[in-house]
């Protein structure tokens, strides 16, 4: 656009910022530019907007002045302008970065350059305010409650845990165990405060994480600072509140929000899914810019300097190619869900497509062990990755949508799945306790507690409890409110089964069986990949070539067994934590002692001298064997051209 001839940026180090000029509601808005360095150290003053974009339907036409004496006339979206219109003061100016208005968006070289540089502009700027909108749905109230509740907490977030602030009214705000002290007004005006769609941008996640304590939050004319606002959302998450009509929706809310609530100081490639899935961005490719600033140093390396030339299929492509390479780990495929009619390699995550599923697996597992990858890319849109077929799919049975199902629905429906078992592996009119196990594990997809962890913030049902729902099913009983009451254990595992709905359940050849991706299908192939923890559905398209269907849970693949066979009989997995980090450790019943190395890799002849020496100092450290070992101790490793 013309104005952009009039304020070019001379090189990578400047940015725009723009002046509000004062004015009345009803005042056409006027803004100058400015183009000033930018120096991390010594930063121009200013403060940044986040905000939501909105339709390009309908523009507004504001005015921009040059040197006083020349005007452009530029359009902004209708929402921006409602922002313009609330920030702009009565009788001063304000001066802000606002990326519409201050980047040349229809420049790609410069609009690549300056989002590069977004998360020191939101991170230096004097005082980030996301705007959440005009006033509605009784916002000012909301706005209201939330700084009080925030008001009355003190916050430790590393780890998470609160107490009564110094000047408190309320101490019982800050007891987990206490019903939040609100009536239903309080409550709807909260849902809809929190449906606002700043919270569904993907890119309030950089622009108010990376914000100083001086962050606001204002909608309409009412305004809370950031840190209450934050403080409230931990309250309302982790306290009980009282049931109202959008109860149900109000906790999925949170849940969605919960990168907002508890952020971490770095993400990783592999957690994005976990951290962004469902937030919105205008750009596909964004899903990868828009969070560039927040992931750790060695992923940021494997994310190219953004680049609004290339598609997002060229971007997301490069992203994974690199990350594989540089960790040695194929855990990206984790987050690849199949789409037909797809345009992209199946191997290649689709991150601008949540998935709507929760997600399969939702505990760390150890398919190939702690072992690392070495893969090929032999031409354009092909990863070549060593592993095993372990068995192919020989029935599949289709699993309903369970979100909305009652427990006696949940309970008749797992109840047909189990009459599908082969019946020759019942012994007289009993299921043997191995298979009750496994059954058990497999409808929460291994979402069960084990004795073996010290893992305190994992809670989950006990196997036990889970064992007895099974033998339930199967005994032929009706169903039994009593069994099942809220709370009971019982409950909590059937409650837990949800998270199978909408895939299917599959029987495999050797007598294999466990939940597969919902685009499952007869003869598909259950492979365990050097160097991926979980156990991966492949589909043969000939001459070699694989189509990554999604990843599967089947039990009795999930610890490495299909590479290294089972454990020794006295060693169990022990899931702790490492450099705050989950990881697994090994168990010896007998002795009590715990390793870091997996036991069944001394099997293997390789020298592993110098891999313990990498235990010793990070119990992630991971062994890099060629595939040709495992084929001279008669596992078939072969290599699998993902398309």
């Amino acid at each position: 656009m013309a104005i952009y001839v009039e304020y070019p940026l001379p090189e990578n180090g400047f940015i725009r910022i723009a002046t509000i000029h004062p004015g009345d509601w009803q005042d056409e808005i006027k803004i100058s530019l400015t183009v000033v360095e930018f120096l991390e150290t010594n930063p121009p003053r200013y403060e940044a907007l986040s905000y939501v974009w909105g339709s390009e339907d309908d523009p507004e036409a504001i005015r921009i002045i040059i040197d006083t004496e020349k005007t452009f006339i530029f359009p902004v979206t209708q929402n921006l302008s409602t922002a313009l219109r609330y920030l702009r003061r009565l009788s001063e100016p304000r001066i802000i970065w606002v990326d519409a208005i201050c980047i040349n968006q229809s420049n790609n070289i410069e609009k690549g350059e300056q989002v590069m540089r977004m998360g020191d502009i939101f991170r230096a700027a004097s005082r980030v305010v996301g705007f959440l909108g005009e006033e509605n749905n009784d916002s000012s109230h909301a706005m209201n409650l939330m700084s009080y509740i925030g008001s009355q907490v003190d916050v430790n977030w590393e780890p998470v845990n609160m107490w009564p602030a110094k000047h408190c009214t309320d101490t019982t705000i800050s007891d987990q165990n206490c019903v939040l002290p609100v009536v239903t007004r309080d409550m709807c005006a909260i849902y809809h405060i929190l449906h606002r769609n700043l919270f569904e941008r993907l890119w309030i996640r950089q622009e108010i994480l990376l914000a100083n304590s001086q962050a606001i939050l204002q909608c309409g004319t009412a305004e809370t600072s950031w840190i209450a606002f934050r403080r409230a959302l931990l309250c309302l998450f982790v306290k009980p509140t009282i049931e109202f009509h959008y109860f149900h929706t109000f906790r999925q809310r949170l849940h969605f929000i919960r990168g907002l609530i508890f952020p971490r100081r770095s993400i990783s490639l592999i957690s994005l899914r976990l951290h962004f899935d469902g937030a919105i961005c205008r750009d596909p490719r964004d899903k990868i810019f828009a969070i560039r600033s927040l992931l750790t140093s060695a992923d940021r390396d494997c994310c190219p300097v953004p680049d609004y030339g290339k598609s997002w299929i060229e971007i997301y492509k490069d992203v994974t190619l690199r990350w594989i390479r540089k960790f040695g780990f194929l855990e990206l495929l984790r987050d690849c869900h199949f789409e037909s009619n797809a345009s992209h390699p199946s191997w290649v995550p689709n991150w601008s497509k949540a998935v709507t599923a929760r997600q399969l697996c939702q505990q760390p597992f150890l398919a190939s062990s702690k072992l690392g990858t070495y893969v090929e890319s032999p031409m354009d849109g092909v990863l070549r990755v060593p592993g095993v077929t372990s068995t192919e799919i020989m029935e599949v049975y289709h699993i309903p949508d369970l979100s909305n199902a009652t427990l006696e629905d949940l309970f008749n429906i797992h109840r047909q799945l189990l009459l599908t078992q082969d019946m020759s592996q019942i012994e007289g009119n009993q299921l043997p306790d191995e298979l009750v196990e496994t059954y058990a594990k497999t409808l929460v997809c291994g979402c069960v507690a084990s004795d073996f962890t010290d893992i305190p913030f994992i809670t989950l049902p006990g196997l036990k409890e889970a064992k007895n729902v099974v033998t339930e099913l199967y005994s032929g009983s009706c169903y039994d409110p009593d069994l099942f009451k809220p709370g009971s254990p019982e409950y909590d595992f059937l409650q837990r089964t949800r998270i199978i709905g909408g895939k299917k359940f599959a029987r495999c050849s050797s007598g294999y069986f466990g939940i597969v991706p919902p685009h499952t299908q007869v003869g598909d192939h259950v492979c365990v990949l050097i160097g991926c923890n979980g156990v991966m559905i492949l589909r043969p398209v000939g001459s070699g070539q694989f189509i990554l269907i999604g990843e599967a849970y089947i039990d009795r693949l999930r610890i490495g067994e299909g590479l290294l066979g089972p454990l020794p009989e006295n060693v169990r997995m022990f899931l702790t934590t490492h450099a705050h980090k989950a990881t697994f450790g090994f168990l010896d019943m007998n002795s009590g002692d715990i390793t870091f190395e997996d036991p069944r890799l001394r099997n293997l002849p390789i020298d592993l001298s110098d891999y313990r020496e990498q235990l010793k100092e990070d119990g992630h450290a991971i062994l890099f064997v060629h595939p040709e070992v495992f084929n001279s101790i008669g596992v078939n490793v072969r290599y699998f051209d993902l398309i």
